[in-house]
């Protein structure tokens, strides 16, 4: 019932008053989620997925949420108005089993809810937090260093999309990387400080440096189920990014447009590093993007790469 505004509780009662198990209920971009609402749907006990993008909410609608079912595996809050930290934590409190959570652009969200999460759901399989714009820069911080080593206690996590976090540094992604050998796609648009990922970091090591690294998302072995990376915009990106990203042998999505510094040392490293990567090449935008075609344009890529 995605974008649906006209609708109350009454005919949303009608609606699901036969459907006693259901699993799935979308309803994006639709009504207030009021009380009357929330309530009509507390009889939905075997509801697993619940996406209410967009939705305006009531504290008093956010209350109820929070006792639907027990079994409730996938939560989509997307640009849903109201949610603040107090009703965040109540809600991954008692729905502490979630494996799919999406809290993005929600705007009153703030750094004290990163611990809540963490703490509270351990299955977690997909995370996604963009643009929460009360979220300091120090949080982000405390994302790279602290958050991220609680989110690595979720050794099933397969999707983690962290774009537009700023100042996350090398050190809290390598305990994503040496806990979750299970991620296969992992979104870093728009990173402004170093990122490491393949070895732990030297002792010297300091979260913001100038040449951007993937030496410690990967220790070992442990990046062979990666199969898609986005570090478009991350301007720090270089060739040795590419040269550690060639060991992981399921990649088959690499994206770094705007990516000024890649060169045709970097493209030739992931094409005879990762022989099972498509072969095919997207190059545009100061980047490359493993696809169907080859497009080539703005690059600093020459010859060497392309041979």
């Amino acid at each position: 019932m995605s974008s649906c505004r006209n609708f109350s509780h009454v005919g949303l009662s009608f609606l699901t008053s036969g459907a006693g198990r259901l699993q799935q209920l979308t309803l994006a971009c639709g009504s207030h989620a009021t009380l009357a609402l929330a309530n009509s749907l507390t009889s939905l006990s075997t509801l697993q997925s619940v996406k209410l993008d967009g939705c305006p909410v009531t504290s008093a609608g956010l209350t109820t949420i929070e006792n639907w079912c027990i079994s409730l595996s996938e939560l989509s809050l997307s640009k849903y108005l109201g949610v603040a930290d107090e009703g965040l934590f109540s809600l991954v409190t008692k729905h502490n089993d979630l494996k799919k959570l999406d809290t993005s652009c929600c705007g009153k969200i703030t750094d004290v809810s990163i611990a809540y999460i963490t703490s509270s759901c351990t299955n977690f399989t997909s995370l996604r937090m963009e643009s929460c714009i009360l979220v300091r820069s120090e949080a982000f911080v405390f994302i790279g260093q602290q958050c991220l080593k609680s989110i690595s206690k979720c050794s099933k996590l397969s999707s983690l999309k962290l774009g537009i976090c700023v100042n996350i540094s090398n050190m809290g992604l390598s305990h994503i990387g040496m806990k979750c050998s299970k991620v296969a796609e992992l979104d870093l648009y728009r990173y402004l400080v170093a990122i490491a990922i393949l070895d732990p970091p030297p002792l010297s090591h300091t979260p913001r440096q100038t040449n951007l690294c993937f030496v410690n998302i990967c220790p070992g072995s442990s990046c062979s189920d990666l199969e898609m990376i986005n570090v478009s915009h991350c301007i720090d990106v270089t060739k040795t990014s590419l040269l550690a990203l060639s060991k992981c042998s399921r990649l088959n999505t690499y994206e770094s447009r705007g990516c000024p510094l890649i060169t045709s040392l970097g493209l030739a490293a992931i094409a005879v590093g990762n022989n099972t990567s498509r072969t095919s090449t997207d190059i545009g935008g100061y980047g490359l993007f493993l696809s169907l075609q080859i497009t080539s344009s703005y690059s600093s890529v020459t010859d060497v790469g392309l041979n």
